[in-house]
């Protein structure tokens, strides 16, 4: 379905129109995918088939295509839960249309679609993070890439290990709620997701897993460079076969000088390394808005005792509301009455995450409470630090 918005500037623009892309707008998407990231011909029409034509929304005018994104309905685990959620992927705005607010419109129509569809949290990666500061969205997550010298991994095989054919998604489908006991922010990945892990060249990826059963460890290996062997995906069950996965790779050593994976903060595999020998070789932090609050927590997972607390918005008229937690899950109820936290709508998102703590938050001024109601708020979001092993 296509509308036309009309938006007012100090000088006169023409109107635009919001539409989801069709095959003739794939040439101008990627072409404005090059422009704004540096994506080669070849990997933003490669971009676009994998995410699929029918997930970006375009803002056009006279001119042609002013502005892309792409809209993924995913979910991001959180306590254990898959909150539902859209990853808003590579907002290219045209050059000639830079500076004029285009962003900004594009994502409230993208918001809003969202929620009809029934997101409660949009996350993204940012360009210039001051832009989407103004549109409500916080940092949230990380992305991180470690590197390690093939040379300083382990060398103790402890298991034994099973190459796994057939379908690479087929075997890998449980995955991502596998680690979600272990780890917070992953994503429930969607099929763009899929298609974009197993991205060509398809012939150099292979599938281990530890005695054929990716629950105990897996490896998803990518040998397409031969200075460095990459872990598209992996788990690790616990520390032995974190340290199995290692000696796997270690195997490789005489061929690939390097190997990368995409890993937690607090690192599985880095934790199995020896004091030297790795690095980290990228990190970059993802941004989100809660697009429902109230709904948002009432979707998450927690591993807290059960709780109860206030939650004030000192940003919307005082907006105040409960939250009852038994057995891990929470019901949002009436305000209790009883002390609680204060903070901006937009920086309950950090929080919601775990990304920042509520301690943190009060000694930073962006949340206000008594000791023993941060001291709670701490106990509700408590977990392992949210991360992404892939960039949406």
């Amino acid at each position: 379905m296509r509308h036309t918005l009309k938006f007012s500037f100090m000088t006169e623009i023409p109107a635009f129109l919001y539409a989801t892309a069709r095959s003739a707008d794939r040439d101008q998407i990627a072409r404005g995918l090059s422009l704004a990231f540096g994506f080669s011909a070849a990997r933003a029409q490669n971009y676009v088939e994998n995410v699929g034509i029918d997930a970006f929304r375009l803002l056009s005018g006279p001119g042609g295509v002013a502005a892309s994104a792409a809209l993924v309905p995913t979910g991001h685990f959180l306590g254990g839960a898959s909150v539902p959620a859209v990853n808003i992927c590579h907002v290219a705005v045209a050059p000639e249309w830079r500076g004029q607010g285009l962003a900004r419109m594009l994502l409230a129509r993208m918001e809003d679609e969202a929620r009809a569809q029934g997101a409660v949290l949009a996350t993204l990666f940012a360009s210039a993070r001051p832009v989407y500061r103004k549109l409500g969205y916080e940092l949230a997550g990380s992305e991180i890439i470690y590197e390690a010298e093939t040379s300083a991994l382990p060398t103790r095989p402890s298991v034994s290990w099973q190459a796994l054919t057939g379908k690479i998604e087929g075997h890998l489908a449980k995955a991502p709620a596998l680690r979600a006991k272990h780890h917070n922010g992953l994503l429930d990945r969607a099929p763009a997701h899929w298609r974009e892990l197993l991205a060509t060249p398809r012939h150099a990826l292979a599938l281990y897993a530890i005695d054929g059963d990716v629950a105990s460890g897996f490896v998803l290996i990518d040998t397409a460079d031969d200075t460095c062997m990459i872990f598209r995906d992996w788990h690790a069950a616990n520390g032995v076969a974190a340290e199995a996965i290692l000696s796997f790779a270690s195997g490789f050593r005489s061929v690939y000088p390097k190997l990368r994976w995409h890993g937690a903060p607090a690192d599985d595999l880095v934790f199995a390394m020896p004091d030297k020998g790795w690095r980290l070789f990228h990190q970059e932090e993802w941004m989100g808005k809660l697009l429902d609050p109230q709904k948002a927590l009432a979707r998450r997972g927690y591993e807290c005792e059960d709780a109860q607390m206030d939650f004030i918005f000192s940003d919307t008229d005082e907006a105040r509301f409960g939250l009852a937690i038994a057995r891990g899950k929470a019901t949002v109820t009436k305000p209790t009455g009883k002390a609680g936290i204060a903070l901006r709508q937009d920086d309950l998102t950090p929080l919601f995450t775990g990304f920042r703590s509520a301690h943190f938050l009060a000694r930073a001024g962006r949340l206000s409470g008594d000791a023993a109601a941060i001291a709670q708020a701490d106990r509700i979001f408590a977990g392992p630090a949210p991360w992404v092993g892939e960039h949406f």
